[in-house]
């Protein structure tokens, strides 16, 4: 049910049993497949109309009405199969490109493998997290990166942010970030309680880790390369409107009309002249007793 809305598959509905009443409408009067008794009528109605999904209409047609409604809708209900079969497989996609590692935790409780980056305080921050040292894969090399993700030996990589970004700079199209950023307590500055020239090196820190020099020194020695084609970015899913279909059901519904229309006054014209041929017979035959 999600690749379409609410209001699109009760539009759908209702045109399909529309369009099954019309062609019976069409039928009932000169073919004796679409006669019978009133729940065989239903059913007939029913199975015709949702049967065209899987094109499988069995019965002969013998109304050029029907076959032109039959014909239209036939076109509407393969480009809304195929939209159909588009967004459900693009939802699926992205369903499975998801990241299945959600958390540390996650690993942790799972007794995956985790990669760390050889000579990284990683290594002492798993550990504390209780992750068992046989569990740890240590890894020297963007390459050692991607084959350990790759080849399953490594459920995820714990690393810092700038060597992920490097990384994913040249590997984003198979991998990409899971999980949170776990912050750490990083480096610092110490000095003597009465350092005459704390509150300016404070100001300084400061005002430099709020400033754009920051992202220049990042952007100088680990690079800004973006990904040229991020994992998933490409591949978005959303349900189906209403919207989307209104030329192709305001084109079935309008010719719908105008062709139960001609059909009334086809219908009529004949009955006219019939009852025209027949009183012309009476009066023959009263004349000729």
């Amino acid at each position: 049910m999600k690749p379409l809305t609410t209001e699109l598959w009760l539009t759908t509905i209702s045109i399909i049993v529309l369009k099954g009443f019309l062609v019976w409408i069409f039928e009932h009067g000169k073919n004796p497949e679409f006669q019978g008794t009133t729940s065989e009528l239903v059913g007939k109605i029913l199975s015709y109309s949702f049967s065209i999904y899987v094109f499988s209409n069995q019965e002969k047609l013998q109304s050029n009405y029907s076959r032109f409604i039959v014909s239209l809708w036939t076109f509407a209900v393969f480009i809304l199969v195929s939209s159909y079969t588009a967004n459900l497989t693009s939802i699926l996609t992205v369903e499975k490109l998801q990241p299945i590692v959600k958390n540390l935790d996650t690993l942790y409780r799972d007794r995956k493998y985790v990669g760390y980056q050889d000579g990284s305080f990683v290594f002492d921050l798993l550990k504390s997290r209780g992750f068992e040292e046989s569990r740890l894969r240590r890894l020297f090399t963007l390459e050692e990166y991607a084959y350990a993700l790759a080849n399953g030996s490594a459920s995820a990589i714990v690393d810092e942010i700038p060597y992920i970004n490097i990384f994913l700079s040249k590997y984003c199209r198979q991998f990409t970030i899971a999980g949170p950023t776990y912050r750490t307590g990083g480096f610092g500055f110490v000095f003597a309680k009465d350092f005459p020239m704390l509150e300016n090196i404070s100001n300084a820190v400061l005002n430099f880790s709020e400033g754009d020099h920051m992202n220049k020194i990042e952007n100088k020695w680990f690079g800004n390369e973006a990904c040229v084609e991020p994992l998933a970015s490409n591949v978005t899913s959303s349900r189906l409107h209403l919207h989307s279909f209104r030329s192709i059901y305001i084109i079935v519904g309008v010719t719908s009309i105008l062709a139960l229309t001609l059909f009334f006054f086809s219908f009529i014209y004949k009955s006219i002249i019939e009852m025209r041929k027949t009183s012309g017979q009476v009066v023959l035959s009263a004349n000729n007793k």
